[in-house]
């Protein structure tokens, strides 16, 4: 895992290359490096002189011109190396806002962002230009400042009596990212799912100076995300992931906060404080993945829809045209069943014959609105695996992307993918099928008869667990969804039958679509992608 560098970026608006040559970051970095390093030779003792580097002084003149080519190698060597050493750290550019009225805007604040990063580009050529006596012939332009640059202000938020103490934590205005972002956790997989515990958190005993906050909107809810400075990361991530709230719109409540590294605390669960829904995860090496947070947030938000009689939906919803009709048409499933692999394949076999317009990639909402069913999403942006996906996919979309664990098996990408109107507009749903991974039929679609069977089979939602979880065989999941229906299941059951009526009373198509993706990774998904465009080819 890679180490989390955090500056304050108003003591670098103003940096010279002087400047990082006197700054105790540089000696702190060169310290780091050589401690790194288990065996060390006479070309270290060339570090005490980057100053006369920098400086081109005459006395070091002399010296860079009579090296002989296999020490002026090594010590570039080294210099390189001192430079790659930085660059693998995280580094994170935090500008507070303050009470003055000098504050950046934010287009000022990109600027500087990015005259950081050509200053340090600038800092180590002078250095290695130094000392191989020479310009170079080849330039390669690397993110070499800042990873991410964020704006914090101190906005006083719509809190609760007892949570109004979270308004001392600064809370994200804008964020900057410099791809590609590629972020280092201890762990590359999720495991189980959250509990509700009457264990209320006493925001009074909270380190506030260790935290920082963004506010994102879900369908019109409002989320405080609150993260401890160790998992700063997860925080940037959000941000492709969820709609940041602009503080130029009004927010009259907050529904629900999500409490995240905090310390002491070895459990991950949820609690009711009056109408206020509290999300709370440890700071716990078990849980050091982003997957966590993204999680909790969606618990939160589908329980806050439980409540109003919604049906959450974890799955993939999308739009297919064909140049004369569109149909909507969503796959549930839970993770590993198939369905982002089902899509994918879809829109790479018929590539320029359809048209695939995402609705959303991992969660959704059922409504009903006069007897029929609509379906909206709940993130503008997608988290989602990159060993099973087209290398297409994240290679057209590296410039904007986060990336996680590249390395690791279930290496993940958090991506942008739609604006937030999109997200939250309502599509009617015109056919709702359930992933299968399982099963080895030679028919790969299945439309249902009996709504009684049909209702079974989706609250039942079996599949051959992969390595996304922690689950190991055939297991089955209360309406694949562990993320608020598992949880209400009593309520769900209450008003899920009306969304199945509602379903078939509309004459919509339910059924079931098998992805083959257990056994069959490389032509279950396309064979099950062949079955869905020809039964989209069949509908009026």
């Amino acid at each position: 895992m890679s180490e989390k560098i955090i500056l304050n970026f108003r003591e670098l608006e103003h940096l010279t290359k002087q400047d990082i040559l006197d700054s105790r970051f540089l000696k702190w970095i060169i310290e780091s490096y050589l401690a790194s390093k288990p065996f060390k030779n006479d070309n270290f003792n060339v570090l005490p002189q980057l100053a006369s580097l920098i400086n081109k002084d005459e006395s070091i003149k002399d010296y860079v011109t009579n090296l002989n080519e296999e020490t002026r190698e090594q010590i570039l060597s080294i210099i390189n190396d001192i430079y790659d050493y930085y660059r693998t750290k995280e580094r994170y550019l935090i500008y507070i806002k303050d009470d003055s009225k000098e504050n950046l805007s934010h287009r000022e604040f990109v600027k500087k962002f990015m005259h950081f990063s050509n200053l340090v580009v600038d800092f180590y050529r002078d250095i290695y230009e130094g000392i191989l006596n020479k310009e170079q012939t080849v330039y390669r332009i690397l993110p070499s400042g800042g990873n991410v640059g964020i704006i914090f202000s101190k906005e006083s938020l719509p809190l609760p009596q007892n949570y109004e103490l979270l308004n001392k934590i600064p809370v994200l205005e804008s964020i900057v990212n410099q791809p590609p972002f590629m972020i280092g956790t201890k762990q590359n997989t999720r495991k189980g799912f959250y509990h509700e515990k009457n264990e209320k958190i006493d925001i009074s005993k909270l380190n506030l100076e260790d935290f920082y906050s963004v506010l994102i909107k879900i369908n019109g809810k409002h989320g405080l995300i609150v993260t401890h400075k160790d998992y700063i990361s997860f925080l940037a991530s959000v941000g492709n992931l969820f709609e940041v709230t602009s503080f130029d719109e009004s927010v009259d409540n907050v529904d629900f906060i999500t409490l995240y590294g905090l310390k002491n605390v070895d459990d991950c669960y949820y609690y009711l404080d009056n109408n206020l829904l509290v999300g709370v995860l440890g700071d716990d090496y078990n849980i050091d993945y982003f997957g966590y947070m993204k999680k909790m947030i969606l618990t939160e938000y589908n329980l806050l829809m439980i409540k109003e009689g919604n049906l959450p939906i974890h799955g993939a919803g999308f739009q297919i045209y064909d140049g004369k009709k569109t149909k909507n048409i969503v796959i549930l499933g839970d993770s590993g069943a198939g369905k982002s692999e089902t899509l994918e394949a879809v829109k790479t076999v018929y590539h320029g014959k359809y048209e695939i317009k995402p609705i959303f990639d991992d969660m959704g909402t059922f409504f009903l609105k006069e007897n029929k069913v609509y379906t909206s999403g709940t993130e503008i942006g997608a988290f989602v695996r990159l060993d099973d996906l087209e290398t297409s996919y994240s290679l057209n979309n590296i410039d904007r992307a986060i990336y996680f664990n590249i390395d690791k098996p279930n290496s993940r990408v958090v991506i942008p993918l739609l604006s937030y109107p999109d997200s939250i507009k309502k599509y009617e749903v015109h056919a709702f099928f359930i992933a299968d991974n399982f099963s080895t039929d030679q028919n790969k679609l299945f439309i249902y008869d009996n709504i009684d069977e049909s209702i079974e089979t989706f609250k039942n939602a079996e599949r051959v667990a992969l390595n996304t979880t922690n689950e190991k065989g055939k297991v089955s999941t209360y309406f694949a969804n562990p993320f608020g229906p598992m949880q209400e299941k009593e309520k769900v059951e209450s008003f899920i039958n009306n969304y199945f009526n509602a379903l078939k009373n509309n004459n919509v198509p339910i059924g079931r679509i098998l992805t083959s993706l257990s056994f069959d990774k490389e032509n279950g998904p396309i064979e099950a992608a062949h079955s869905l465009i020809n039964f989209f080819n069949n509908l009026d």
